[in-house]
């Protein structure tokens, strides 16, 4: 009977204190076509071509994880190479798409090649480092 106990009170304790193994991931669309489904375990690349940019054309950022905060102010931060700030575009809560114009981008990165985009969430509570979401690559 004790060692039952003992076996009981082990298994309590370490499924308390194991980390949970859920992932983020997100979804990315262009022009409203999901072009990438994608996580933490490897960060990808857009590309564009200003070339062949018409001017409604959009990304839009679905943004998924296992604790959302459904007040918070959620934001994606563009920058480039350098870590300049090249757009910010705001939406409510984890799971409220973000959507912003290509335009706006490629008409404040006349010299940049790379973009980053990150993620992060600010409310009165707590703000979410900024995640590094994916990469956009501009050809001239």
């Amino acid at each position: 009977m004790k060692a039952l106990f003992l076996i009981a009170i082990s298994i309590l304790y370490f499924s308390l204190s194991a980390k949970s193994d859920t992932i983020d991931y997100w979804h990315i669309y262009y022009n409203g076509v999901k072009i990438g489904e994608w996580n933490r375990s490897k960060i990808h690349q857009i590309d564009l071509k200003l070339r062949k940019i018409q001017k409604k054309d959009s990304i839009t950022v679905k943004y998924f994880r296992d604790t959302p905060c459904f007040n918070c102010e959620t934001i994606l931060d563009i920058e480039d190479d350098e870590g300049i700030q090249v757009l910010k575009a705001t939406g409510k809560g984890t799971l409220d798409p973000i959507k912003f114009a290509i335009k706006d981008i490629s008409r404040n990165t006349k010299r940049r090649k790379y973009l980053k985009v990150y993620l992060r969430e600010e409310s009165q509570k707590h703000a979410l480092q900024k995640l590094l979401l994916f990469y956009v690559r501009i050809e001239r």
